[in-house]
Parts: C-alpha cells; sequence; structure tokens
C-alpha cells in the first residue's frame, strides 16, 4: 500500500507542469496507514507572489481525502482553500460517506514515509481583529467537534 501511495504521488506530480510539493515534516505520526483515498494538492507557485494553486481534480466525495499542503505556504495563503475543501465534504449531498475522513499529509521522520493528521473535526474560523488595519494580523479560530 506504501509503496502504491508514493507511486501515484510520484506519477501525479510528473504529469504536466513541473510542481515541486514539499511537505510538513513530524515525528512519530499516529496515523501512517490511510485506505481508500483521494488526493488534494494545495501548491506553492514560486513564480508568482502570494500564490496558491488547489488541484481538486481527482477528489472522490465518498472517499478519505489527503490534502498535501506545501510547507512554503503561510496559513493565510492555504486557509482558504482548506475550508474551501471542508465545506464541500460536510455539504455533500449526494453519495456522503459519513465515515470518510480529512487528512493532512506530512512526512514522517521517524519512518521515513507519510504520516497522516485527522482534520476532520477541526473547525477553522477566520476573523479580523480590531488592529487588523494597523497591523497585518489575522486571527485564526479553531475548535474540534465531539
Amino acid at each position: 500500500m506504501r509503496i502504491g501511495m508514493v507511486c501515484l504521488i510520484i506519477l501525479c506530480l510528473s504529469c504536466g507542469r513541473d510542481r515541486v510539493i514539499l511537505l510538513p515534516e513530524i515525528e512519530n505520526a499516529k496515523i501512517t496507514n490511510v485506505k481508500d483515498v483521494s488526493p488534494a494538492y494545495l501548491f506553492y507557485d514560486e513564480y508568482k507572489e502570494d500564490s496558491v494553486e488547489l488541484n481538486r481534480k481527482n477528489l472522490i466525495i465518498t472517499t478519505n481525502w489527503l490534502v498535501n499542503v506545501d510547507k512554503r505556504l503561510t496559513l493565510k495563503q492555504a486557509l482558504p482553500s482548506i475550508l474551501k475543501l471542508q465545506d464541500k465534504k460536510r455539504n455533500a449531498k449526494m453519495h456522503k460517506n459519513e465515515n470518510a475522513k480529512n487528512y493532512f499529509t506530512c512526512n514522517d521522520t521517524a519512518i521515513k514515509n507519510l504520516g497522516f493528521l485527522d482534520f476532520t473535526d477541526v473547525f477553522y474560523f477566520q476573523g479580523k481583529s480590531e488592529t487588523e488595519e494597523k497591523s497585518n494580523e489575522i486571527l485564526l479560530y479553531f475548535e474540534t467537534g465531539n
């Protein structure tokens, strides 16, 4: 399964334009194997300033989603795309699978393979602070569901 996942990621990255995604690194991920998956990619575009490219063409609503976020992206850049993905899955009417989850994909340095962080029950909220106009600050609130 691991070899298949790595081959799938390499195949997706080798098609079309040459794009590189640098995954965040963690040690000792609790989840190291996920079955029945669809990948989504948040690419950092080094040629455009403040640019995020979301590739979600292969997402199937009834599968577990692996969200690959380039570690060069800031939270401010990545969060709108993550919110869109979560809303799409939560508001699905047809073919909804209640057991399907959302995972961030990471490089687990302890096992030298992919690790996954479940964020299905995390709700992100963007807000503006009173001083946001003066400083370039964004408030981010999140809470976990049940």
